[in-house]
């Protein structure tokens, strides 16, 4: 009877160290997946924080520009010296020299 309450015991030992093992082995796998994620997470806001500051150059030239512009406009000449002359667009020569 004590041999066969070891072997019962021994059993559920086993049985419990087999389940501990594949808890653990679950828990591995998962913290594997979350540090993917976390990791893609990290550059696609890399990407947007790039992106980001790309764009508010690109604002800050074309505000610049606009800026230059309507100064011109308020003192009635351009930079080619004419006065009253149409604008240039610079503005516009901005984003096609950013963005093709």
């Amino acid at each position: 009877m004590v041999e066969e309450q070891r072997a019962w015991s021994s059993r559920r030992v086993s049985v419990a160290e087999a389940v501990i093992v594949a808890v653990i082995a679950a828990a591995v796998a998962a913290t594997q997946q979350i540090r993917e994620a976390a990791e893609q997470l990290a550059a696609e806001q890399a990407q947007w924080a790039a992106t980001s500051e790309r764009l508010e150059k690109l604002v800050d030239e074309i505000e610049n520009a606009l800026r230059e512009d309507s100064g011109e406009l308020i003192h009635g000449h351009l930079h080619t010296g004419r006065r009253g002359a149409a604008p240039r667009r610079r503005a516009g020569n901005v984003l096609k020299a950013t963005w093709g």
